[in-house]
This record gives structure tokens, C-alpha cells and sequence, in this order.
């Protein structure tokens, strides 16, 4: 539990936000005994002092929820994608009970055929589903422990966040019903990557139209297939699969994008990063402003803008820097860039996060282990404000292509941090480093760790994208996501 306090002063913050009627900040605190979020305590402070507390993170508005005027059209397409959302869940739960029913049924009814050919009084049927042997082809993770061990830094918390999906796993990979589904078995599993983590349904797919995706994610019976026996028991599915998903496996660049744009986006989608060497904009009174929020004697007397966490080993400021705002919001290749890998989209906000020297080790910082953020497809932009040195300067890794990963489950922690060496070994590590004034796009669904070894200070601006109608539905749905992060400046726009 104060693992994840910690995270959350990181800017992991669970159902972050400002209730008006509060008239004050919230805080999310917790003294690091909790077993669960929930028993964390909300603080109202006007000033938004952190005192006593192992993890806690200052919000400056409440999650964007469009539930007044929706004339806008950020705010219609948000409501229209939820009712979606909303439809498609109904829908997706209500099939899956009807197929574990008549799973259940089957394996009654074959235990029953089974009894009888026995001739065995004692022989009696259980409501249950048996653990089969899983049938040579179908990939098992979720029951080689020896797999979980190596590849997870929790594994015994992994484990028992899948034991319903390993009860859903043994029931559909039963003889009945694995000979009820064969051929769209037999048409799914070849095309099917796997590993510890996930899976990624990449190789169904060859259309660029999001459109044409979803419809085959939604109505394919070799996918359907998929779906119930590895993702069925993730709790964030209309996130990932239904709203993630047809921008995730889309092939090719929107034919609205320019040559050059189509190209950053070609790499973002195949690698979860695209580097940039400028980003252009005003960066001169960018960095000056940036810069003086974080170092010096100014960003001492900022106060609640700023907070110092991990033992002073980072800090963070928040504080409006107006052409950076003109950056983020207006840029024709950011803006295009974000549309396209996520949809109709908006900046939530920003920050400044200065790591020191006195950073040393992943005990001071838990987002130097390898992680996901748990909320899917979500764009953070990171501008350098000086160089990044690729040894010495703390920079990101992203472990390439894993932004295209259907994580089993994402619902609990130890299920969202990952073994180095399992990481390092089964994909291709990308160090974002760099010169000042560029930077990088990455989504922060891919595996990824900012690097605690390095003498160098790091110093940079990070932004934070979402789609539309993401962290009001996530909101709603009281999934407890940091969506939005909390220890931002927010801006709450959308793309114009």
C-alpha cells in the first residue's frame, strides 16, 4: 500500500478531483498500513498541504465529466462515445454470463453421459467446471507460476488476481467446448502473440479504417473466441478493448496526415514512442519559466504549485505557462499526432518534474520499476528543457511494441509491475534521451520506467492527453484510474 502512495504522489492518483461544493483542494492520503485505496482519507485543504502523509496528491479541478451544456463538439462526441461504451458493456456481460451458462451446462451434461456409460452409481455430477488439460496449441500463461515468477516483480498477488480467469480459462478450454468452437479456434490461434503479460491481436487485422477494426473486434467469431478465454475478466474492457482497440490495431496513418506526420505516426503506433528532435514553439520563454518553477529560490516560494517527493529526489511543479499552453494545444502535428493514435482527444495538463541527484534507487521511486499506468491508450508528451544524456541523465525506457498488448488484467497493482529482466529480454528497450527542446510522444500503456541510475539532473515538461470521453467514463464507472494524473497544472481542454 504506501508502494502505491508513493505512486500516487508520482501522479498515479486514484479518482483524483475538486467537488465544488468542497470549496477547497482534495488530497488523497495515505499512511501506508491501508489494504485497500478506499481506506485512504480525502483531505479538503484550500491550501493543499501535504502533512503526514506517506502519498498524496493535490488536484486543481475535478475529472472532466460533460454534464451540463453539451453544444460544444468535444462534449457531444464525449457523451455519444460513453452511451457506447455504456451499451456495449450491458451487452458484453449479458452474452458472457449466457455463454458461461450454457458452458457450464455442457460440462454437467458431459459429466452426466460420462457417469452413465460407467454403469458407476457413486458417479456423481458437479456444477463446477473441471481443471482440463489445456489441449496442445492454446497458449496457458495464467497457470505456469514458474512463468508468473520470472516475470513479474509480484507474483504471488499476480497469481491471485487470475484465479477467475483461470476458472474462466479451464471452463472454455474444455473438451466440450473447445469442440464446439474448434474451427474458429483453429482460425484464431495461429494469428494470436502471447506471452506473460498479454496478448496482442495484431496480425487479425489489415485496415487503417477504425471503423472497419471495431466492427471485426466486435463481431469476429475467431476474436470472439479470444476474448472469452483471456480477456473476459478485466474489469476495464470498454476502455481497452472497445474505446482502445480499433485505434490500436488500425495498419496504416489516417490519409488526412502530411508525409512527415504519417511517418511519427507509423513509429508511435508500431513502438508506443515517437522521439522529436524540436518541438518548436516559443522554447526560450518555455524553458526560462519551466526551469525557475523547479530550481533556484522562486520555486521555494510557490508552495502548493510545487511539491517535493521520493525524499526530495523529484520535483514537481505546477504552474500555467501560457506558450507552452499554445504549444499543446494548437500545434498542427501534435494535434494530429494525438487524434489519430487515440481519437477526438483533450489536454488535461502539465507539469514540471525535475529529478535530482539525490535520486539513487527504485525504493525512492516506484516508476523506476518497469509499469504500466492501468488507464490503456494514453498520450504523455515529455519536452526536454536541456540535454538528456542517454547514460547519465534519468532518461525513459519504453519497452517497444507493448502499447499493442491486451494486458489479462489491469484492475489490481502487483498485476501492473514487471520484471527488468523478463522486460529486457522479450522486447526491444528504447532510452528517450535528447537534445533541449525536443522530446518525445509515448503512450503510456507500454511498459515503461524512468531511469533511476544517472548523475545527471533531469528537468522536463510533461503533458498528458486523453480521448474525449475516457476519464468520464472511467470516472463514472468508478474504475479508480488516474485519469486524469493528479499532480498536474489542468487545463481540461479539448484539441481545437
Amino acid at each position: 500500500m504506501a508502494e502505491l502512495a508513493n505512486d500516487m504522489a508520482m501522479g498515479e492518483t486514484v479518482d483524483s478531483g475538486v467537488d465544488p461544493s468542497d470549496g477547497g483542494m482534495r488530497i488523497l492520503s495515505c499512511k501506508g498500513h491501508e489494504e485497500d485505496l478506499k481506506e485512504c482519507e480525502w483531505i479538503v485543504d484550500s491550501k493543499c498541504q501535504i502533512d503526514e502523509a506517506v502519498g498524496a496528491a493535490c488536484t486543481s479541478a475535478p475529472p472532466p465529466g460533460f454534464y451540463g451544456d453539451e453544444t460544444g463538439t468535444a462534449e457531444q462526441k464525449a457523451r455519444i462515445i460513453m452511451d457506447e461504451m455504456w451499451e456495449w458493456e450491458k451487452m458484453i456481460q449479458a452474452t458472457f454470463q449466457m455463454k458461461i451458462s450454457n458452458a457450464r451446462n455442457d460440462e454437467i451434461r458431459m459429466e452426466g453421459k460420462t457417469c452413465q456409460s460407467a454403469g458407476d452409481d457413486t458417479c456423481t455430477t458437479t456444477k463446477e467446471p473441471k481443471n482440463y488439460v489445456v489441449p496442445d496449441g492454446i497458449p496457458n500463461a495464467l497457470h505456469d507460476m514458474e512463468l508468473i515468477k520470472s516475470a513479474f516483480l509480484y507474483p504471488e498477488g499476480v497469481s491471485e488476481t487470475y484465479s477467475d480467469l483461470r476458472e474462466r480459462f479451464s471452463l472454455f478450454v474444455s473438451p466440450s467446448n473447445v469442440s464446439k468452437n474448434e474451427d474458429d479456434l483453429s482460425k484464431a490461434l495461429p494469428k494470436l502473440q502471447w506471452n506473460a503479460y498479454g496478448v496482442n491481436l495484431a496480425n487479425f487485422f489489415s485496415s487503417s479504417s477504425t471503423e472497419e477494426v471495431k466492427d471485426k473486434l466486435l463481431n469476429s467469431p475467431d476474436l470472439a473466441s479470444i476474448y472469452d478465454i483471456y480477456l473476459s475478466s478485466n474489469a476495464h474492457n470498454a476502455i481497452h478493448y472497445y474505446l482502445d482497440s480499433p485505434y490500436r490495431y488500425r495498419t496504416a496513418a489516417p490519409s488526412n496526415l502530411d508525409a512527415k506526420t504519417a511517418e511519427k505516426f507509423e513509429i508511435l503506433q508500431r513502438d508506443g514512442i515517437v522521439m522529436f528532435d524540436d518541438f518548436g514553439g516559443d522554447i526560450n520563454a518555455i524553458i526560462e519559466q519551466a526551469m525557475a518553477s523547479v530550481t533556484g529560490p522562486v520555486h521555494l516560494k510557490l508552495k502548493n504549485e510545487t511539491i517535493a517527493s521520493s525524499g526530495g529526489a523529484v520535483i514537481t511543479s505546477r504552474i500555467p505557462i501560457a506558450p507552452l499552453e499554445d504549444l499543446l494545444l494548437r500545434d498542427p502535428t501534435i494535434k494530429a499526432l494525438v487524434e489519430a493514435y487515440q481519437g477526438p482527444s483533450m489536454l488535461h495538463g502539465y507539469k514540471t518534474t525535475r529529478m535530482t541527484s539525490v535520486l539513487e534507487s527504485v525504493s525512492q521511486y516506484n516508476a523506476g520499476a518497469y509499469h504500466h499506468d492501468r488507464v490503456g491508450r494514453r498520450l504523455k508528451l515529455f519536452l526536454f528543457l536541456h540535454d538528456v544524456d542517454c547514460t547519465e541523465g534519468h532518461p525513459t525506457r519504453v519497452a517497444a511494441g507493448t502499447n499493442n498488448v491486451l494486458y489479462y488484467r489491469t484492475e489490481a497493482y502487483p498485476s501492473t509491475r514487471f520484471d527488468d529482466d523478463y522486460v529486457q529480454s522479450n522486447y526491444k528497450i528504447i532510452q528517450a534521451c535528447g537534445k533541449k527542446g525536443g522530446g518525445f510522444l509515448f503512450d503510456t500503456h507500454t511498459l515503461h520506467k524512468g531511469t533511476v541510475e544517472g548523475k545527471d539532473e533531469r528537468t522536463v515538461v510533461i503533458a498528458e492527453y486523453h480521448n474525449v470521453a475516457k476519464c468520464s467514463f472511467s470516472h463514472e464507472s468508478g474504475f479508480g484510474l488516474p485519469c486524469p494524473g493528479g499532480d498536474m497544472y489542468r487545463v481540461d481542454a479539448p484539441l481545437p
